[in-house]
């Protein structure tokens, strides 16, 4: 008679350092490329933003002048105090500029 092979119970056995690797080796590579680049883009930005503002650095001042002449000709057209003309459609003629004839 033969002997009946009784049910191993199912260890998780430890894998090795090797077969680890070959199994999920994809994986492995492009977590890290991607924890390469997220670094590499990071140390960029730093050394971008730290580079284009000195640290006593004060914007030049400009003198802003502006063109006398414009204005007056702007407050001639209505003084501050005098509101606009109400707006005055004409009637009987179509005013939706978008209806059709």
């Amino acid at each position: 008679m033969a002997k009946k092979k009784q049910p191993q119970s199912k260890k998780k056995e430890s894998m090795s350092v090797g077969a680890l690797f070959s199994r999920f080796h994809a994986v492995i590579f492009f977590v890290v490329v991607c924890s390469a680049l997220t670094a590499a883009v990071y140390m960029l930005s730093t050394i971008v933003t730290n580079s284009s503002t000195p640290a006593n650095y004060t914007p030049p001042s400009t003198n802003a002048t502006f063109d006398t002449d414009t204005i007056n000709r702007v407050n001639e057209l209505r003084s501050l105090d005098t509101p606009p003309a109400p707006l005055e459609l004409p009637t009987g003629v179509r005013t939706d500029p978008f209806a059709g004839s």
